[in-house]
C-alpha cells in the first residue's frame, strides 16, 4: 500500500486493475524539495498509464479522493474524452470538488508523464459573480430611471414597470392600482418574453 503525500522512485510493484496490469510506485523518503513544494499550489503528476506518481500537500488537500499509486479518475483522468491529447503542451480545465471550484493546468513531461497544477479559484469566481451582479443591478437601475422618468401617466408607467421587472427580476409580474374614476381597479401583467397585457376590473 502506498502512503499519500509522497512521490516515488523507480522501484515499482505491479497491481491488478481488472483486465489490465498497472505498475504501482514504491514509496521513497520525502526530500527538502518535496517540503518546499508543499507550500506551492497543488501539484500532481501521473505516468503514461494514468497512475498518480506524486502529489504535494496542497494537492492532497484539494483532491482528497485522489491517491498516490492509484489510477487517476474524474476530471483529470488522462483517458477522459474531454481531456486533450497527451502530446498537448498545456491545457486548463475547471471542475468542482467538495463545493470548491478548482482550476487545473496540464503540462506534458518527459516519458509520457503529465503534471497538473491545481489552484482553488472559488473566491475568484465568487468575486466575479458579485461584480457581474453589481453591474447588472446598476444597468437595470439606470434603464429603469430613464424609462420611468419619461411618463407620468399611471397606465403607461405600470406597463413600463412590468416590462422592466419581467426582463430582469421575475418570470411574471402583475401590478394593480385604483382607477382614477369609477371605483374600479386597473391592472397590467406580463411575463418574460411576452407583451404586456392590461385591463380594468369593476369592483363595485
Amino acid at each position: 500500500m502506498v502512503e499519500q503525500g509522497h512521490d516515488v522512485d523507480v522501484d515499482r510493484t505491479v497491481a491488478a486493475t481488472g483486465p489490465e496490469q498497472v505498475e504501482r510506485p514504491a514509496l521513497r523518503a520525502r526530500t527538502l524539495a518535496d517540503r518546499l513544494l508543499d507550500g506551492a499550489g497543488g501539484i500532481l503528476a501521473h505516468d503514461h498509464q494514468g497512475v498518480v506518481r506524486y502529489m504535494n500537500a496542497t494537492a492532497l488537500a484539494l483532491l482528497p479522493d485522489v491517491r498516490v499509486g492509484e489510477l487517476l479518475s474524474g476530471a483529470l483522468d488522462p483517458h477522459h474524452a474531454e481531456q486533450p491529447a497527451t502530446d498537448a503542451a498545456s491545457r486548463a480545465t475547471e471542475f468542482t470538488v467538495g463545493g470548491r471550484r478548482l482550476r487545473a493546468r496540464r503540462r506534458a513531461l518527459p516519458d509520457g508523464w503529465i503534471a497538473w497544477y491545481v489552484d482553488d479559484v472559488t473566491e475568484q469566481h465568487a468575486r466575479l459573480d458579485n461584480l457581474l451582479a453589481e453591474r447588472g443591478r446598476s444597468r437595470f437601475l439606470a434603464s429603469a430611471s430613464r424609462r420611468l422618468g419619461l411618463s407620468l401617466h399611471p397606465g403607461r408607467t405600470a406597463k413600463t414597470v412590468v416590462e422592466l421587472a419581467a426582463a430582469e427580476l421575475a418570470h411574471a409580474v402583475v401590478i394593480v392600482w385604483p382607477a382614477v374614476t369609477g371605483g374600479a381597479l386597473e391592472w397590467a401583467a406580463g411575463d418574460r418574453g411576452s407583451a404586456v397585457r392590461s385591463g380594468r376590473t369593476d369592483v363595485t
